[in-house]
């Protein structure tokens, strides 16, 4: 099996876990190599993945933004992906850093795999498509202005939602919405149901709330006015693309589904529990 580790330098200080993990997988057959544009290859003696070589399984060394960081390569090979959490939360970690021991079981058979919805989406200028990507947590709309609002509007299955002027909307998988769509006041949802969530970012109105939509209508959500800002979006907060009064983002559920390996199915209110309460120093 070849492995494509994904480490995160400054959340792994000295990169021990990193060489850990990768005696424990070489250990146990694994053969491992890094992406193709990593600078870490001569700190972890490890090849890089050349263009076309096939692998099986990616690792996510961080906390939850490696994670994101990872998945497009877990995407591209139709791959699981795991993480081993050295960050905070670790909302998707398979594994905490002291069950590191454990790591070679998610290569086994046993490991457990589930697979979440993505969001699929454009920026469109008049008939032109400027942008495309997907999203495993979210689309975020903002002013590039931190201190001037947007006004926007969103509209699902061709029917309008509302209009409101605020500081931007996110659009969340389900996944998302323990991310930063929950900061923002919007609801939590079992990462297993297959809807979209728009979240406006302080909505200066009384009718912009958080709503929960089918995927089959989609979100779509036009910048009317930046004020003497520009829009931009923002996709699991690394793709970013300028936005202009007009301008469309086209939100729906995409084709694929990204797999996540763990050692064992976990309630989803569980990890919710003990990871977010955990933060917050509180008992849910």
């Amino acid at each position: 099996m070849r492995v494509l580790l994904y480490p995160n330098k400054y959340r792994d200080e000295g990169l021990c876990v990193t060489r850990r993990a990768a005696e424990i997988l070489a250990a146990a057959g694994a053969c491992l190599c890094l992406p193709g544009d990593s600078d870490l290859a001569e700190a972890l003696n490890l090849p890089r993945q050349q263009a076309g070589e096939a692998i099986d399984f990616v690792l996510a060394l961080g906390g939850d933004g490696t994670m994101l960081g990872a998945a497009p390569y877990a995407l591209a090979a139709d791959v699981p992906l795991a993480g081993l959490n050295l960050g905070r939360i670790g909302y998707l970690s398979a594994l905490e850093r002291e069950e590191l021991a454990g790591l070679a079981e998610l290569l086994s058979p046993r490991a457990h795999i589930t697979r979440r919805m993505l969001l699929s989406w454009q920026v469109l200028r008049g008939d032109a498509v400027l942008a495309s990507g997907e999203a495993v947590n979210e689309i975020v709309i903002k002013n590039s202005r931190p201190t001037t609002v947007l006004q926007l509007e969103a509209e699902s299955g061709g029917r309008r939602l509302y209009g409101f002027r605020g500081d931007g909307i996110l659009v969340a998988t389900p996944t998302g919405t323990t991310a930063y769509a929950l900061s923002a006041g919007g609801p939590v949802v079992d990462p297993q149901a297959r809807v979209i969530v728009l979240s406006p970012i302080c909505a200066h109105s009384l009718v912009a709330r958080p709503v929960v939509l089918a995927p089959e209508g989609g979100a779509r959500v036009r910048l009317c006015s930046a004020g003497q800002g520009e829009g931009f979006l923002a996709a699991d907060g690394r793709q970013t693309h300028a936005l202009q009064p007009g301008d469309i983002v086209c939100c729906s559920e995409s084709a694929r589904t990204l797999k996540l390996a763990s050692l064992k199915e976990i309630p989803f209110f569980d990890i919710m529990r003990n990871k977010l309460s955990g933060e917050a120093g509180e008992s849910l």
